[in-house]
């Protein structure tokens, strides 16, 4: 099975320390999925163990948005998308009405975006569609896996994912606050707050470390056992 780039996301948004995470995934989800993605490519390129996975994990399609606008005539609220305008599955929505995003509704089989309120004619309606990305290499058949495993193997490669993307996050934070502390070493500013923080932020990467590197080897274990449970005749579904 392909793993969508949200599903990472849904998984690690309940692993950040920060709740002002949280308030951006529920405020407006288009971008935190495009501010995440930056940091999904990092935790791509930190997936190093098993290696029969991360070299899997270069196949993806990479997020898409397009938006269309239409102005307001002060009485119509539906509108039909443009001919040229494409429809991509797994995709999330906005609807913009002026500067405010609204709760629409979208029809992909006539291509048509209700927005909920009338606003005064000559002002703007937008609807923003965002192709959340997603891994292309489903994971089947990778060592003989049967298909609970591969099921299996899905879940645990999203745990890890969900983690490293966390922890790129957290070492940008760090990094961050390492450069506030540098720049305030000379001043007269007390610093205490700030390095407070930063060893908590010390002390939660190092625990997400731990729990990548046990995840890790455990999806290496688990790839390697029913390889060999396949080649006995033992743990087909």
């Amino acid at each position: 099975m392909a793993i969508l780039f949200s599903d990472i996301y849904g998984k690690a948004i309940a692993l950040f320390d920060d709740p002002k995470i949280t308030i951006a995934y529920e405020t407006n989800k288009i971008q935190f999925h495009k501010l995440m993605y930056t940091y999904l490519q990092n935790a791509i390129a930190m997936f190093t163990n098993p290696a029969s996975v991360g070299i899997r994990l270069v196949d993806y399609n990479v997020p898409v948005g397009t938006m269309e606008t239409f102005e307001s005539d002060g009485d119509t609220t539906s509108f039909v998308l443009s001919d040229d305008f494409p429809i991509m599955e797994n995709s999330l929505y906005n609807y913009i009405e002026g500067n405010q995003l609204a709760c629409g509704t979208f029809d992909p089989e006539t291509k048509t975006v209700t927005f909920p309120d009338v606003i005064p004619d000559g002002q703007q309606y937008a609807f923003e569609q965002y192709y959340v990305g997603e891994f292309t290499n489903e994971f089947v058949k990778m060592q003989n896996l049967t298909q609970a495993g591969n099921t299996l193997i899905v879940e645990e490669i999203k745990d890890i994912l969900a983690r490293l993307l966390v922890k790129a996050w957290a070492e940008s934070e760090r990094n961050m606050l390492l450069d506030i502390r540098n720049l305030m070493q000379d001043s007269d500013f007390k610093i205490t707050g700030n390095d407070r923080i930063l060893k908590s932020k010390n002390l939660w990467v190092d625990q997400l470390d731990t729990e990548i590197m046990q995840l890790q080897n455990k999806l290496a274990w688990n790839i390697r056992f029913m390889n060999g449970s396949v080649n006995v005749g033992i743990g087909r579904g």
